[in-house]
């Protein structure tokens, strides 16, 4: 293994890859809201879809670490 790849595979472990909770969702969340369409609130839309229908199933999709555990934890 040359050094290139053991460097990238420590920098890899040195990373908690993962959905942010608790403390760490209140540490790096940055509400980007106002740099969104204002007419767009992604936040009212869902939930006003959840509460309209029980069965009501919405697919969130993006690139790894994209954000989106991060939006629903905050959505909840």
């Amino acid at each position: 293994m040359n050094n290139h790849t053991q460097r990238l595979r420590e920098i890899r472990q040195a990373c908690e890859l993962g959905p942010l909770t608790n403390g760490g969702l209140d540490r790096y969340w940055i509400d980007t809201l106002e740099a969104r369409d204002p007419l767009n609130d992604v936040r009212a839309v869902l939930r006003a879809r959840l509460e309209d229908r029980e069965d009501c199933k919405i697919l969130f999709y993006g690139h790894g670490g994209s954000g989106k555990s991060t939006e629903l934890n905050k959505l909840v």
